[in-house]
């Protein structure tokens, strides 16, 4: 509740003559903190005691919902970086089953005499090993 005092004037002459045909005189309050100044304060005691306790007790319960509502914005972010872990977590352990599957059939392929089918499988996992690998640095943001 303390202060922040500007004053802004505005002239405007008559082209003709050098008289002043309009003045406006602004005056601006702001207020830049939770409680008023030591001035206003004592000017609060000398109405009513009970202003200083008022000021006390509202800016202690203003302070206490800023700090709950950081507390808020900071589980929600925490919240956020656990699932979109989670989530990588899972997409991690669901290619390395896809990748032990396709080396399986690479096996079956090469026990029933197809090297070709083999080999294609084997190297398109192989590939995407190496691409999983390049990409790893790369966000998911644009």
């Amino acid at each position: 509740m303390s202060k922040k005092h500007t004053h802004t004037e505005l002239e405007a002459r008559a082209e003709e003559s050098q008289s002043t045909v309009m003045r406006m005189t602004q005056e601006t309050f702001a207020d830049t903190g939770i409680l008023p100044s030591a001035k206003e304060l004592t000017e609060y005691k000398e109405l009513d005691s009970r202003f200083i306790d008022f000021f006390l007790e509202t800016a202690k319960r203003e302070q206490e919902a800023r700090i709950a509502q950081n507390d808020r914005i900071l589980g929600l972010a925490e919240m956020k970086e656990k699932k979109t872990s989670a989530d990588r977590r899972i997409g991690m352990v669901l290619a390395f089953i896809l990748f032990l599957l396709i080396i399986g059939l690479v096996a079956c392929a090469l026990y029933l005499g197809s090297p070709w089918i083999a080999g294609v499988l084997a190297a398109l996992s192989v590939g995407g090993v190496v691409q999983a690998f390049t990409n790893a640095h790369r966000s998911d943001k644009p």
